[in-house]
């Protein structure tokens, strides 16, 4: 499989994403005393949902905050997509 070739712009915007990303794991762990799937609500990360990954509230990937910001289980950010679910800040 090709790997798809990414533009500088948009590796900088992937990096600024994990950047905030980090930051809302951050603002979990002190509200809450770890980093919990802000759809479900589980702490731990069983092999069946997947590593948690951030959501872009408003679907806008070029409204880059940390307000617009959450973090998923991949199975969780899945079914918010499908169902097309909002997902409200814990």
């Amino acid at each position: 499989m090709a790997m798809r070739k990414v533009s500088l712009k948009q590796q900088q915007k992937l990096r600024e994403w994990q950047k905030i990303v980090k930051q809302r794991a951050a603002q979990l762990e002190e509200q809450f005393g770890c980093v919990l799937c802000e759809y479900c609500g589980m702490t731990e990360y069983p092999s069946e949902l997947g590593a948690l990954v951030g959501h872009h509230r408003d679907r806008n990937r070029s409204n880059q905050t940390l307000e617009n910001c959450c973090l998923l289980h991949v199975s969780c950010h899945g079914i918010i997509h499908d169902k097309n679910i909002e997902v409200k800040r814990l």
